[in-house]
């Protein structure tokens, strides 16, 4: 091989290395409260009530039931990929330029962590990314496609990212209509919103035999609301005309959707459904009542504006909060520690080894170090669109925008249909300084410099 080839292998391994340090720092991969429920669903072959089970069938191959490594090694190539692929549309040697951005990407920002975590968090990033080139291309060759259906896949891990999809194809309708992207741009984006789609129903149906997307959906949707204390006030005043199955424990109704799903004590839960299949058949169950509450409380006029005045303020505080949060251990009787048992036992020891297991991770300094980040990258962005936004591509503009609406729509869902976490805005908020990065690659006078290195 040539120089430059091996600087460019030289820098990849630089690259993966810097997206999995945390796992390495911690002595074996991160995990979170969720991560066990999606190794039970990929090592049981059990469909979660909570979630899709799309990664945990990643998992369970990837891994092959002999090391979560294999996981997380996985995640940091497709970061490395998907980078590239999505600088392909402007760049000649777009995966030697991903492997030297993700490098300070890796150790400025959260992006090491999430990659370094048995979490479907990861995949928010790349489905926008993913998203995006796809849509951009001009012409599709055969990894085009590849790259699609791929994509898609990675969208059914998570039911944010379908509805983020879904709200983005919205977008590109009307870009279309302005004629700022061609009709296949549109084929593109519905094909990425549909095939999720019907990959979960066939999933579920597959299981349960009901052709739906979720099943508990609603219960989520109802929890959020409750947050709002706006359907306390609706059931108070509407609960015995409605005939809701909670109506007689009304009084009882949490503050916080943690409180009415993992409270067994919560109205939620009733013996006669608990005595049928347990507080997962509740879930089950109740779905389509609280799916009535919910729209008898949208349609209420006297309650909707309170209501979407607090989905308003905490879709700010959403964009505003992008802490990396912290890990607690989990440990003996946990979820995580079980699924190990039962298929990867010989890296329990590793596991129990590790910083994390020891200790809870509070990632405070790569949090302070990522604001900073993304605060000059945002104050960068602005500087370079005021002064030569005219002389960036077209689909470099159209990328931009795409992008941005596509971090202001991860809010949003997250806001209306989960709660208010910071991890949910730090999964994504690395596309900041990763596109501030790609507009200072577009200046002229930086293409020269660019232009002149053999491997870039």
């Amino acid at each position: 091989m040539k120089r430059h080839h091996w600087i460019a292998l030289g820098l990849l391994v630089l690259a993966i290395m810097a997206l999995i340090w945390p796992a390495l720092y911690n002595g074996y991969p991160l995990v979170y409260s969720d991560s066990g429920t999606y190794l039970n669903s990929g090592f049981k072959d059990v469909l979660p009530i909570d979630r899709p089970v799309t990664y945990g069938y990643l998992v369970r191959h990837i891994s092959m039931e002999h090391s979560l490594w294999f996981v997380i090694l996985v995640q940091a190539i497709l970061v490395w990929l998907y980078s590239g692929y999505f600088l392909s549309t402007w760049f000649k040697r777009p995966f030697n330029l991903a492997s030297l951005l993700l490098i300070p990407l890796a150790l400025l920002t959260g992006l090491s962590n999430f990659t370094s975590q048995i979490m479907a968090d990861l995949f928010a990033g790349l489905v926008l990314l993913g998203f995006v080139a796809l849509i951009l291309r001009n012409r599709f060759k055969w990894y085009d496609y590849l790259f699609l259906f791929f994509t898609s896949y990675l969208i059914s891990t998570h039911m944010a990212y379908v509805a983020l999809v879904m709200g983005l194809t919205l977008i590109v309708l009307v870009m279309v209509l302005l004629k700022w992207l061609p009709w296949k741009a549109l084929l593109r984006s519905v094909s990425m919103a549909g095939l999720p789609v019907l990959l979960l129903m066939f999933i579920q149906w597959s299981y349960t035999d009901q052709w739906r997307l979720s099943s508990t959906g609603n219960v989520f949707i109802f929890g959020r609301t409750l947050e709002s204390g706006v359907m306390q006030k609706y059931l108070q005043e509407n609960c015995e005309e409605k005939g809701y199955f909670f109506c007689e424990r009304v009084d009882e109704m949490p503050l916080h959707t943690h409180e009415l799903l993992w409270q067994l004590e919560s109205p939620l839960y009733d013996s006669l459904c608990m005595s049928r299949g347990g507080w997962s058949n509740c879930w089950v169950e109740h779905n389509d009542e609280l799916g009535r509450a919910v729209n008898d409380l949208f349609k209420d006029g006297s309650h909707r504006m309170e209501l979407l005045s607090f989905y308003g303020r905490e879709w700010i505080n959403q964009l505003l909060d992008f802490e990396l949060g912290h890990l607690n251990p989990e440990r003996e009787g946990s979820s995580v520690v079980y699924a190990m048992e039962l298929r990867i036992n010989r890296e329990l020891e590793a596991y129990q080894a590790g910083r994390q297991y020891a200790e809870v991770q509070t990632f405070k300094t790569v949090s302070r170090i990522q604001f900073v980040v993304v605060i000059l990258s945002l104050a960068m962005l602005l500087m370079l669109l005021v002064r030569g936004s005219y002389s960036l591509p077209k689909t470099l503009r159209i990328a931009m925008l795409l992008v941005l609406v596509g971090l202001l729509g991860n809010a949003l869902v997250t806001d209306l249909f989960a709660t208010t976490l910071n991890r949910y805005m730090a999964r994504i908020i690395w596309l900041i300084p990763f596109m501030a990065a790609i507009i200072l690659s577009n200046q002229p006078w930086f293409q020269k410099k660019r232009d002149s290195v053999k491997f870039l």
